[in-house]
């Protein structure tokens, strides 16, 4: 499930660039054991992060909300364990992934299924998503029947179009592997799963001739925001994700749908789980009211406006948004504030109910925590957290349905709002 990050730290969690900076202070007086040191970091922050909170505990309530005394014991028990697989394991092991393992488990432990410890590694690669970027030699590919992929689209001004790649290939073995042995998902894998400029080699079917094709992997802008123009002068935009470079994609496509004289919009969110709140703020900015849209409250109690419009323009045409169970986080938000603040109809399946907050903290190795924060809901509506947003129009898509019901129940009611508008 994709997470909401708000990338601008919440005031409940400025203090960490603060703590941060003291913990440099406990230095190890050896530098025997990285994965010790690193936690040690970690274990220092979380205990001035106690004190901090003990102090506002004591001044507000009258009482201590945490024991440092039993942190410290949590400490001291960790250098003990160090110590003894130090000393006495009985064979080499790998530090850093004892420092990821060390990390992992004790953010897992919080029982939060939003909260995760990410990798250098994984972090890297989440970075690059969430830019609306991903990995890859430009390709779009189908299974067939006899267990090879073809390729149906080579993207213009990509490595696949370089390397000669054409549509109607079959691609039947990447970097020496046989794809029908090695199978669809893994054979994808194996041509992204790379990193930037390193190159894979793809042996081709064209025709009844066999090519041998290097084709250097590199980053890819993905298409988050895609629209078209259907009958009746409906515009119809898709929003997959909300990725940083998706407001400017679907900005893009909504002008030029306007432009070519939509009537009405239907958005359809289905699928859509999550991303950023600066993302969702610029794809609202010009549909809604100037205002603030949604807020955050955080563990104090306090509240923080996370998204607002700042616009004059609003959507003057009727609109419909479709959802389904797969719409969640940032997805519901943009769904949620259509139909609050612009009367927007819902259509579809309720969604998935994520109305919690995350904020990623990068740390010194190279990896990176992401922690729930908050909750969040639309400005004077409950929090939908667990329960989701039930349609106005519930239409059931199942996988045996060859028509999209969801979409002609859409342009059903968007039809009747053009009549009477």
């Amino acid at each position: 499930m994709g997470n909401y990050k708000e990338h601008d730290n919440s005031t409940s969690l400025q203090n960490t660039q603060n703590i941060e900076e003291d913990t440099k202070k406990f230095q190890l007086k050896t530098s025997r054991h990285e994965v010790a040191s690193s936690i040690v970091l970690l274990v220092c922050g979380a205990i001035l992060t106690i004190m901090v909170l003990n102090i506002y505990s004591m001044a507000s309530y009258g009482k201590s909300m945490f024991s440092l005394d039993s942190t410290l014991k949590d400490l001291k028990s960790f250098f003990q364990a160090e110590t003894f697989v130090e000393s006495s394991f009985y064979t080499d092991y790998d530090e850093e992934k004892l420092l990821d393992g060390a990390i992992s488990g004790y953010i897992s432990s919080l029982d939060d299924k939003y909260s995760r410890y990410e990798s250098s590694e994984e972090y890297n690669k989440a970075q690059i998503k969430d830019a609306g970027q991903s990995i890859g030699i430009g390709i779009t590919v189908k299974l067939l029947d006899d267990g090879y992929i073809e390729v149906q689209e080579v993207n213009e001004n990509t490595p696949a179009e370089e390397a000669g790649i054409q549509v109607g290939d079959i691609i039947k073995s990447i970097d020496g592997k046989d794809v029908v042995e090695t199978g669809y998902e893994e054979s994808i894998s194996l041509i992204k799963d790379g990193e930037d400029n390193t190159t894979v080699d793809i042996e081709i079917l064209r025709d009844d001739e066999t090519l041998d094709i290097s084709v250097t992997r590199t980053v890819i802008d993905v298409d988050t925001a895609v629209g078209k123009m259907l009958d009746n002068s409906i515009g119809y935009i898709q929003i997959t994700h909300f990725y940083t470079n998706t407001s400017e994609q679907f900005n893009s496509v909504y002008q030029e749908l306007l432009d070519q004289g939509a009537k009405a919009f239907i958005f359809d969110l289905r699928n859509n789980t999550g991303g950023y709140t600066t993302s969702v703020q610029g794809c609202l900015n010009d549909l809604v009211p100037k205002g603030d849209i949604a807020e955050a409250t955080y563990k104090d109690g306090t509240t923080k406006t996370i998204i607002k419009s700042d616009s004059d323009n609003t959507i003057t045409v009727p609109s419909v948004v479709l959802i389904n169970g797969m719409t969640a986080s940032a997805g519901e938000i943009f769904s949620s504030a259509m139909r609050e603040l612009e009367g927007s109809i819902l259509v579809g399946e309720n969604t998935y109910g994520k109305g919690v907050m995350q904020v990623t903290q990068p740390l010194s190795n190279g990896g990176a925590v992401v922690l729930t924060v908050a909750t969040y809901n639309i400005v004077g509506k409950e929090c939908y957290h667990g329960v989701g947003l039930a349609p106005d129009y519930e239409v059931t898509l199942t996988e045996e349905d060859t028509e999209d019901t969801q979409l002609e129940k859409a342009i059903e009611v968007i039809d009747s709002l053009i009549v009477n508008s």
